[in-house]
């Protein structure tokens, strides 16, 4: 959502929310219209963006720019420009969807900075951000070696196995793992956490790595501090690995099978534990 939608959500969307969430303020201040979020690109302000994120310290975390063939027409890097001005302005990072080409990754690289993130990376769009071996792009290794968050951001259209798999030969940086959970992507290919660290698990990931990308790498990127103690826990999702056979499905229409799974067992919020039905 951007500065202008962001009061609705406050009044009638937070309420019924029980978790503790986080939110990236995108650039665009009507926030995410399907593919059209600069229709009006003079509404685009980096200062007004900074001084909604500076307004909502324990709300916000974050400024979102999607930059992508699928979004981004005749405005060419100009919503980055604004959208790294105003997370520089706000002291936050900025989070970056990247997509098709163009734009492409070599344009964007100059406006990232240390502890920015990098949204949907092993997607079978763009040809840019992998070589065709697997191996980090010059642009992307430029990012990585600045200390740039990887992100899955999975979503609807965002992940291809190919692309994961060419790229898990080589080292990586442990990268987060988010869902992009949304109304499409619920529906079939994500689902929920449990199937996207699952899909990762079946691929080679460790669980260890697993761990860190739902835990330490997203509360060290969202600035988070005293997040977590072990010996109180107050929130947390629990889990199983369980054997289970599925076959998966990617972006692009490709599929793997894979006999282990993540079942979601119970969770604990704000201190009181909850068990939930097994939910693969």
């Amino acid at each position: 959502m951007g500065e202008y939608t962001l009061h609705g959500f406050t009044k009638y969307v937070m309420p019924t929310i029980e978790t503790n969430i986080r939110l990236f303020l995108c650039i665009s201040p009507i926030g995410v219209i399907f593919h059209h979020d600069y229709n009006a690109m003079q509404y685009l302000n980096a200062d007004r963006c900074a001084a909604c994120v500076a307004e909502h310290p324990g709300l916000i975390s974050g400024v979102k720019v999607r930059m992508g063939s699928e979004t981004i027409r005749h405005e060419g890097l100009e919503p980055l420009r604004l959208a790294s001005l105003a997370a520089r302005k706000g002291g936050v990072p900025m989070m970056v969807h990247v997509g098709g080409n163009p734009p492409y990754l070599k344009d964007m690289e100059p406006y990232f900075e240390k502890g920015d993130i990098i949204t949907h990376v092993f997607n079978g769009r763009g040809g840019d951000v992998w070589n065709p071996d697997g191996t980090p792009s010059e642009a992307l290794q430029k990012l990585i070696d600045r200390g740039v968050w990887l992100d899955v951001g999975h979503g609807s259209s965002s992940f291809d196995f190919d692309v994961f798999e060419r790229a898990a030969r080589y080292p990586l940086p442990r990268f987060l793992m988010g869902t992009d959970l949304h109304q499409s992507s619920v529906k079939k290919l994500v689902r929920n956490m449990a199937v996207l660290l699952s899909k990762l698990y079946g691929c080679g990931v460790s669980l260890e790595d697993i761990l860190y990308g739902v835990t330490t790498g997203p509360a060290t990127a969202l600035g988070l501090t005293d997040w977590c103690r072990l010996s109180t826990i107050q929130n947390a999702t629990l889990f199983r690995i369980v054997d289970h056979t599925e076959t998966y499905e990617d972006c692009q229409g490709n599929s793997r099978t894979f006999h282990k799974a993540f079942s979601t067992e119970a969770v604990i919020l704000n201190g009181e534990y909850r068990k939930t039905a097994a939910i693969l």
